[in-house]
């Protein structure tokens, strides 16, 4: 993909769905809250559990849009350095951030600030903002 215009459209494509995953998360947990204080229910430890397994597995996702997309990249930027250390903990490390996957990150620039034994809970707004951060990055190195 050496186009940058074809970068481009993909990264809006890519951002565009992002951002529908999160609207459509937000929505879900409206009703729930709705439906929740009606019915005294309970649901709302399930729904936070729920929030951190959907956004933890958007950020695999994320991940994984541009895998192998960039031709002759620049090294990472520091955001989608903590998006594949944050996925490779993810997959590998059982929800927690991994020492070798945290040493790779400087903690001056992380969007998040998790340290090595954190636990990764990823809300909708914690993702929202990784995410632009992780568009906005790839945006600014390859396609200027």
């Amino acid at each position: 993909m050496s186009d940058p215009t074809d970068l481009e459209d993909y990264l809006n494509a890519c951002r565009a769905r992002v951002e529908s995953q999160v609207a459509f998360f937000r929505e879900f947990a409206d009703v729930v809250s709705r439906v929740d204080a009606d019915e005294a229910g309970g649901l709302e430890p399930m729904l936070e559990s729920l929030e951190s397994d959907y956004f933890n597995s958007l950020v695999i996702v994320l991940d994984v849009y541009f895998a192998g997309r960039l031709t002759d990249p620049p090294p990472p930027g520091p955001v989608a350095t903590e998006v594949a250390a944050l996925r490779t903990s993810l997959v590998e490390g059982e929800g927690e951030m991994l020492p070798r996957a945290a040493a790779t990150l400087d903690q001056r620039r992380c969007v998040l600030g998790l340290k090595a034994g954190d636990s990764i809970r990823l809300t909708a707004l914690s993702f929202a903002r990784l995410a632009d951060a992780y568009f906005a990055e790839i945006e600014r190195r390859h396609v200027g």
